[in-house]
């Protein structure tokens, strides 16, 4: 947790985090649960946690409902820090789950057609992966490891610099139900 005497940083901190659970749920990369769970160590080291990250806790909501309690969550996210982390999330998803390859893919292209990408240039790799590993799985080009091996390196280099998750552990982030 990156928490000082201010308490901006924290709910700063919380916002980041936050859109990036969000974006991985909108991608289906993480689940419910996650989210949850994810809601509920915050609360649990927060002396007063905001009202919004306490209705993503007691959520029954699901999907597009519970990312948009996600975006309601007060601060100022960290565009560059929360691009680290999602890099960062996404690779220890695909490294712990190969078969999410496709969808690390489709989410990286969902992404790019909305133009949310991490920094100038990288629109078109984030385009490439889904197209390349739909051709190297129809068996027209390419293998399927050469594109995983290349997509792994792109996501490693945009999270290049150390920003993790809060107590979020890579196991619960699997659980779609």
């Amino acid at each position: 947790l990156i928490m000082g005497s201010d308490p901006r940083v924290a709910v700063n901190q919380i916002k980041t985090e936050g859109e990036c659970l969000r974006m991985l749920l909108e991608s289906h990369l993480v689940g419910f649960p996650s989210v949850i769970d994810w809601a509920d160590n915050w609360i649990a080291v927060l002396d007063d946690p905001p009202i919004e990250l306490i209705e993503v806790s007691m959520s029954r909501r699901r999907g597009y409902d519970l990312a948009n309690l996600l975006s309601e969550i007060p601060g100022v996210a960290d565009v560059a820090q929360m691009w680290r982390m999602l890099m960062g999330q996404l690779v220890q998803i695909l490294v712990e789950s190969p078969d999410c390859d496709r969808a690390g893919a489709r989410a990286l292209y969902q992404w790019a057609i909305v133009d949310c990408v991490p920094f100038p240039g990288a629109r078109d790799h984030m385009f490439q992966f889904d197209d390349a590993l739909e051709l190297a799985v129809d068996g027209v080009f390419g293998d399927c490891g050469s594109v995983r091996l290349e997509m792994l390196n792109f996501l490693r280099d945009c999270a290049s610099e150390t920003a993790t998750m809060s107590e979020m552990p890579v196991a619960s982030r699997r659980n779609r139900s």
